[in-house]
């Protein structure tokens, strides 16, 4: 084995980041162009991924608005991605975007399912399939799917994003095992209390409580004792991204600062 590190990313690398115009989908943008790759940013926000763009360096990205529950949003997404970058190459996928769609499954409306199933399960598995095409071509590969400790631990009236969440996992080791054979790999990262706009401070809104109340319940069930921040949270999907994790495939990696278990009779806070 040779003693010096290999590049973490393949030259001239091509990232596509759903989901990538705010919060830590934003900060994965960000650390993946900084590190060399150009990245092709999908998301409804226009204004914002039009922004982000603009702020980095010229050619280092390029947005693209895609829902990413449209079938064909996504495939003129990954057309404009290959245009754009003048090759179909894609070296890696981020699928950062998600419905925050909450509630008991007494309470939660059929639409509710319907958005929050089209946006996390169908429309990761939309992304996933456009990123295969080229990368089963090159050989090589690394998707990233996000989830979150909802999708393995429970808590109150989550129940239809934390079925998504769940799904996810799955989606991945399934997904892992039937690409491996291209030398693609699939790794899952489950976040935790992280802080952002659309879930910690949503949440707090929708609560009706002031988001620092929020924050310090939510950083007393980590070990860590306090709130992530959207940077760690990206470096993470970053080095499942690369090419340090060049064996690992089919793992869910959490980013969580070490979430505990609360006592069985207290509520659980929700997490980001």
């Amino acid at each position: 084995m040779s003693a010096s590190a290999p590049h973490p990313f393949p030259p001239g690398g091509v990232a596509v980041v759903t989901g990538g115009a705010k919060g830590i989908g934003e900060a994965t943008v960000r650390l993946l162009a900084a590190r060399g790759l150009r990245v092709a940013v999908l998301d409804v926000d226009a204004a914002a991924g039009a922004a982000l763009v603009a702020s980095l360096a010229p050619g280092a990205a390029a947005f693209f608005r895609c829902d990413v529950s449209s079938e064909a949003d996504v495939a003129a997404a990954f057309a404009g991605a290959a245009a754009a970058f003048g090759s179909p190459r894609v070296d890696v996928l981020v699928t950062m975007a998600a419905a925050f769609t909450y509630g008991r499954v007494d309470t939660a409306s059929a639409a509710d399912w319907d958005r929050v199933l089209s946006v996390n399960v169908k429309g990761t598995a939309l992304a996933v399939r456009a990123a295969l095409g080229p990368m089963r071509a090159a050989r090589a590969g690394a998707i990233v799917l996000v989830s979150s400790i909802t999708g393995s631990t429970a808590f109150p009236a989550f129940v239809p994003y934390s079925a998504t969440k769940a799904a996810i996992k799955q989606m991945a080791r399934d997904m892992a095992l039937d690409n491996g054979v291209f030398g693609v790999r699939v790794n899952v990262v489950s976040y935790g209390p992280i802080l952002t706009e659309g879930g910690t401070v949503a949440h707090a809104a929708r609560e009706g409580r002031p988001l620092a109340d929020l924050c310090e319940e939510l950083s007393s069930a980590v070990a860590l004792r306090r709130m992530g921040t959207v940077d760690e949270a990206a470096r993470v999907v970053a080095f499942l991204a690369s090419d340090e994790a060049a064996y690992v495939t089919g793992a869910d990696v959490p980013c969580d600062g070490g979430f505990c278990r609360i006592q069985a009779s207290e509520p659980r806070p929700g997490p980001a």
